[in-house]
């Protein structure tokens, strides 16, 4: 289960969050997406009503539990700079933990008008299946991923 009881979304880096960047700098190569882009995409899932899936980075067993599970509605007042507010899907999270959002294409969602908003943003880095869009946070995972446990 993640461990929601030290963070916090603030504007310092707490101890917790430096410790995560190490993390995340060990699996992945590369991050996709930055804070403004996040929020940018939140802001849209708030002004769609769109129901997404998420996992994060990082969180294997919390991945594994939920990432299946559709979430939403969200309200614009959980979007933060760095990150969302306690949102009802694991606590509240920083948008660096963030592995990938799914946007199912059932569940009412208007996928076709979240694409061209998110194109209109600029983000032109998501992939499409015949059962969701998806919004990637990190490329792959390096070729050996050290133990970070």
């Amino acid at each position: 289960m993640r461990n929601t009881s030290e963070r916090k979304v603030i504007s310092a880096k707490s101890p917790w969050e430096k410790q995560l960047d190490e993390k995340l700098r060990k699996i992945f190569s590369a991050r996709l997406m930055n804070n403004v882009k996040w929020r940018s995409i939140w802001e849209i899932i708030c002004r769609l009503h769109v129901r997404i899936r998420i996992a994060y980075a990082g969180s294997h067993e919390w991945n594994e539990q939920n990432s299946d599970k559709s979430w939403g509605h969200f309200t614009l007042d959980c979007i933060q700079e760095r990150g969302i507010r306690d949102p009802g899907i694991g606590g509240p999270f920083l948008y660096k933990e963030i592995l990938w959002v799914r946007i199912p294409k059932s569940h009412g969602n208007d996928t076709e008008a979240f694409k061209r908003e998110v194109s209109q943003i600029g983000v032109d880095l998501f992939t499409e299946t015949d059962e969701y869009v998806e919004i990637l946070g990190y490329g792959a995972p390096r070729a050996r991923v050290p133990d970070v446990s």
